[in-house]
C-alpha cells in the first residue's frame, strides 16, 4: 500500500522464482469522486523507532526514515477529513464528518479494479487479475462532548455508485456531533511500533 498527497495506491506483485519469466505488477488507486484535489497528508504521531532502504536503484540507500502513526488528509470534502491508521490486522481508515460536513457526499473511487462486489456478508470486494481487496462494511459510531463513543443503530454498508466506484448507506444521525465512518478489519485497537524497534535491516 502507497500513501500518496490525493489517494492511495494498492500494488499487487506476481514474482517468479524462474528468471526467464516476466514478473507482474497491478495497481489499483483508491481516490475520492469531487473530493479536494488539492489535500496533502499529514503525518502525525512520530514513532521513536525508524526505518532503513536498501534498493537496486538506491544502492546508497535511503536511511533513518521516520515512522508516523497516523495519516490525516484534513478537508477532504467541505468539514470532512480523512484518516489512516492501523492495528494488528492491517490498514485501516476512517472519515470524520464534523458537524456542518455532508457524509453523503463521499464517493470512493477504485481505478484499475476489474470489478467492485458486495458480498453477501456486506463486504466490499476489489477485484483486480492478481488476486482482491476485501473491505469490512463502515462501522458508524459519533463522540459525544465527553469524548464518549455513541454506536450508530445502523451500519455504514456499501452502496455501488457505479462500476468502479461506492459510497456509504448513511442514514439518520444527530448532527451536532462528528460522525466517523471507520473500515477496517475488526475494529481492535492500533497495534505497537514496538515490535520491531529491535529490527536494525533486512533483506532476502
Amino acid at each position: 500500500t502507497y500513501m500518496r498527497d490525493n489517494g492511495v495506491s494498492y500494488v499487487f506483485s506476481r514474482v517468479d522464482t524462474v528468471a526467464s519469466t516476466p514478473d507482474t505488477l497491478y495497481r489499483v488507486d483508491m481516490t475520492l469522486t469531487g473530493g479536494n484535489a488539492g489535500v496533502t497528508g499529514q503525518r502525525l504521531e512520530q514513532v521513536q523507532s525508524h526505518t532503513n532502504y536498501f534498493l537496486g536503484h538506491i544502492p546508497q540507500g535511503v536511511v533513518n526514515v521516520p515512522g508516523f502513526q497516523r495519516l490525516v488528509y484534513p478537508e477532504v470534502y467541505p468539514e470532512i477529513d480523512m484518516q489512516f491508521y492501523s492495528n494488528d490486522k492491517g490498514l485501516k481508515y476512517y472519515f470524520v464528518v464534523r458537524p456542518g460536513g455532508d457524509a453523503d457526499n463521499i464517493v470512493i473511487r477504485y481505478e484499475g479494479s476489474t470489478a467492485l462486489n458486495i458480498l453477501g456478508t456486506k463486504e466490499l470486494s476489489i477485484e483486480t487479475p492478481l488476486g482482491n481487496i476485501i473491505q469490512d462494511p463502515g462501522h458508524a459510531y459519533q463522540i459525544n462532548p465527553a469524548g464518549n463513543v455513541v454506536p450508530m443503530p445502523w451500519q455504514a454498508e456499501y452502496i455501488k455508485v457505479s462500476s468502479n466506484e461506492v459510497k456509504f448507506d448513511v442514514r439518520h444521525y444527530p448532527k451536532n456531533m462528528p460522525l466517523i465512518i471507520q473500515v477496517d478489519r475488526g475494529h481492535t485497537q492500533p497495534s505497537s511500533a514496538g515490535a520491531i524497534d529491535n529490527l536494525e535491516w533486512s533483506t532476502y
